[in-house]
C-alpha cells in the first residue's frame, strides 16, 4: 500500500498513540539538496530523504525562489551536540570575533540568538534592534547575527516579497533601514502585528495564475532582527524591542560564512533536542516573555 505524501519545509506532528510527535526541520546541503532533520518521540535526532510518519511519508519541499537565491539560510547538516551552556558561549565568541560590543551587549545578542531557534513556542517574541553607528555598520551586524538565526530572510525592502517569504518560511526577519515614520511603508505594518501570534495576520496582494491579482491573509509572526539610526513613534512598536547601540566601527570583520553555517548546523540539533510544544514562555507581554525565556535559559545552562 503505498503511502500518502506530504512535502514540507518542517513541522510538528503529534503522535497518535502518545503526547509526544515528531519534529520535522528542512536542511539544504552544500550540494543543494534538501533533507529532513528530525526528531522521533523517543527522541533520536537524525538527517533522511524522507522520514514515514504512520501512513504519511513526509518529504522535503522543493526549493523555492528564496532557498535557490540563497535569501533564507537553513541549516546544511545536523551539527555536533551541545549544553545549552556550550551554545550560549559559542554565539558569544563568534560575536565577539566580529563586531564590538559590551559584555551585556554580547549576552544580549547571543540570548536572542537562541530564542528565534525556539520562537515557534511562543504566543509573544521581541524584536532585536541595532541602532546607532553607522549604516554601513548597522546593516552588517544585522547580518552577521541573522546568519546563525532561525531560519533568517534577507528579501530586502519590498514588504510584499517580505510577507511571502515569512508566509512560506516563517523565520527570522531582517528589516533593515526602518527610520520610515515620516512616510508609508508596508514593513511597519509588519512589525506592528508580527510580535502577537494572535495578531499577527496581515493582507497580502498578489498576481493570479489566469491573470488579475488575489488576496489572501498571511502569518508574519516571528523574530525580527531590525536596524534604524532613531526610534519608533508608535509607543507599542518601540516597546517591542530589546535595543543594542553600536558605537563607530563596530563591524571587524566580514569573513564568518562557514563559521557560521556550522553554528547553525549546531543549532537546529539544539532546536530537535530542547523544542516542546508545550514549554508555555510567553505569559503577558513582550518583556515578561523574554524574561521567562532568559530565566529558563539559566536554568537549562545549569
Amino acid at each position: 500500500m503505498s503511502k500518502r505524501k506530504v512535502e514540507t519545509f518542517g513541522m510538528w506532528v503529534p503522535s497518535a498513540d502518545s503526547e509526544g510527535g515528531w519534529l520535522l526541520e528542512y536542511v539544504y546541503t552544500q550540494r543543494e539538496q534538501a533533507m529532513l532533520a528530525y526528531r522521533s518521540p523517543d527522541g533520536e535526532v537524525g538527517v533522511a530523504e524522507y522520514v514515514d510518519i504512520g501512513g504519511v511519508r513526509y518529504t522535503p519541499t522543493k526549493a523555492d525562489a528564496f532557498v535557490l537565491s540563497r535569501r533564507i539560510t537553513f541549516p546544511s547538516g545536523l551539527g555536533e551536540a551541545a549544553t545549552s551552556g556550550e551554545m550560549l558561549r559559542r554565539v558569544g565568541e563568534f560575536l565577539r570575533r566580529h563586531f564590538v560590543s559590551t559584555p551585556e551587549g554580547y549576552a544580549l545578542v547571543a540570548r536572542y540568538v537562541l530564542l528565534t531557534w525556539l520562537y515557534d513556542v511562543f504566543d509573544v517574541v521581541p524584536y532585536l534592534r541595532f541602532r546607532g553607528g553607522s549604516e554601513a555598520d548597522r546593516e552588517g551586524v544585522a547580518a552577521l547575527v541573522g546568519s546563525v538565526c532561525y531560519r533568517a530572510l534577507d528579501v530586502g525592502d519590498d514588504p510584499a516579497t517580505l510577507k511571502q517569504a515569512l508566509a512560506a518560511h516563517h523565520g527570522t526577519a531582517l528589516m533593515r533601514r526602518m527610520d520610515v515614520s515620516e512616510k508609508f511603508d508596508g514593513r511597519l505594518g509588519i512589525l506592528q502585528v508580527g510580535a502577537l501570534r494572535r495578531m499577527a495576520q496581515v493582507w497580502h496582494i498578489e498576481r493570479a495564475p489566469g491573470g488579475g491579482f488575489k488576496g489572501r491573509v498571511v502569518d508574519v509572526f516571528g523574530p525580527k532582527v531590525v536596524t534604524m539610526a532613531g526610534t519608533f513613534r508608535d509607543p507599542a512598536l518601540e516597546g517591542r524591542c530589546l535595543t543594542l547601540t553600536l558605537g563607530a566601527d563596530a563591524l571587524l570583520d566580514g569573513s564568518y560564512l562557514r563559521e557560521a553555517e556550522a553554528l547553525r548546523n549546531m543549532l537546529l540539533r539544539w532546536r530537535l533536542e530542547h523544542w516542546r510544544a508545550d514549554m508555555s514562555l510567553s505569559r503577558g507581554g513582550v518583556r515578561e516573555t523574554w524574561g521567562r525565556f532568559t530565566k529558563w535559559l539559566c536554568e537549562v545552562v545549569v
